[in-house]
């Protein structure tokens, strides 16, 4: 006898409801995330400085990239089981990019993500004109995801 099997169209999306709100924004899969907060604690006691080592060339300020918060971290978040996933999702009409960024217990199965929303529309260029285009969409996302991954590593 052949079993049927259910393919789900990739556009469906069935409702996640095993979450809480802990802020605006801001769900988790329960209130105390007791190894969560364990693992991130620890990890926290262990990251390296994230250094101030690029330069903007359009104001000439010091600035920090993803590339090395992420490498000022990782090596800890590894250590005691700890996942930071980011997902980009941007909003056409609304003109908007939002990142979602979520830190997972592995062995718990313990989350808690965020979404960070930005305008994706810029100023760009001598004449200054609003523009809303793949670089504007671009720098929202990746500006988005170094703010949303320090906020949900807890790095100053």
């Amino acid at each position: 006898m052949t079993e049927a099997i259910e393919i789900l169209d990739a556009t469906e999306q069935k409702p996640e409801t095993d979450f809480i709100v802990l802020a605006p924004g801001t769900i988790a899969s329960d209130f105390a995330l007791q190894n969560l907060n364990k693992s991130l604690g620890e990890a926290q006691n262990e990251f390296a400085p994230a250094v101030k080592g690029e330069v903007n060339t359009y104001g000439g300020d010091k600035y920090t990239p993803l590339e090395a918060i992420i490498a000022a971290v990782r090596p800890s978040l590894t250590k005691y089981h700890l996942t930071v996933s980011q997902f980009p999702v941007t909003d056409l009409e609304e003109k908007t990019v939002t990142v979602y960024t979520r830190i997972v217990h592995w062995d718990s199965g313990e989350w808690m993500q965020n979404a960070l929303e930005l305008p994706g529309e810029l100023a760009l260029g001598k004449e200054g004109a609003p523009k809303f285009n793949q670089q504007t969409i671009g720098g929202a996302q990746t500006y988005a995801q170094k703010y949303a991954y320090k906020a949900i590593v807890g790095i100053p």
